[in-house]
């Protein structure tokens, strides 16, 4: 794997869609390793949802990302706990 631009015109295609399907297509990115995205699909239902969070260690990445798919989940989701 090569190194990618994150950031500008000549930014990676997938750092396009992950920044767009976040919503934060607007948003800078400082430092590839300050962001992260969480990507979690739903096979029954064709659909991905996509958070990133910046600027906070692995472990408070995942829980922020938790609170974002809790809020998500409809009933018939509750035993689905794996990324």
């Amino acid at each position: 794997m090569s190194k990618i631009d994150v950031n500008g015109e000549n930014q990676a295609e997938v750092w396009m869609h992950l920044t767009y399907a976040a919503n934060t297509e607007t948003k800078p990115t400082r430092w590839n390793f300050d962001t992260k995205f969480v990507v979690k699909c739903w096979d029954d239902e064709h659909q991905c949802a996509v958070t990133r969070v910046d600027g906070v260690n692995p472990v408070q990445a995942l829980e922020m990302v938790e609170k974002h798919l809790d809020a998500m989940r409809t009933p018939g989701d509750a035993d689905d706990d794996e990324f």
